[in-house]
């Protein structure tokens, strides 16, 4: 029997994203990026946001995952995460990107080489769409 999206986020004790999903850090001793954990539930997508540094996304569970990325803020590109070969997407410096899963939820692993990126990025308006 498959986890459904609670027994998920209690199996790797995520909290609520500020804008978007759940998530926790990935906890290892050993050096290397900064990961973690994000579940994206039915019906949630990310919030349109975009980072001072690039960031990848790695599918790790779960159904399909649609990302959606703007370099320029004008034109959109779409790009599914799923299991095996397309499982993981890089996201460059600066480029808009939102998230949404396709069942009923997705659990990745989001990696980047300095844990400020994650701090540093911008939020755009509600119902903000590249066009």
């Amino acid at each position: 029997m498959e986890k459904t999206a609670d027994e998920t986020a209690a199996l790797f004790d995520l909290k609520p994203h500020p804008f978007d999903g759940w998530f926790a850090p990935v906890l290892t001793d050993k050096p290397g990026p900064t990961r973690f954990h994000y579940l994206s539930k039915a019906g949630e997508y990310a919030a349109w946001h975009r980072t001072t540094g690039p960031i990848l996304l790695t599918h790790i569970d779960g159904a399909p995952l649609t990302l959606t990325t703007s370099e320029n803020g004008v034109t959109a590109r779409n790009q599914l995460l799923k299991p095996g070969a397309s499982s993981s997407g890089t996201i460059e410096a600066g480029v808009w990107r939102t998230w949404e899963t396709l069942g009923l939820w997705t659990l990745l692993i989001v990696s980047t080489e300095k844990a400020a990126y994650f701090l540093d990025w911008d939020l755009a308006p509600d119902n903000w769409y590249p066009g």
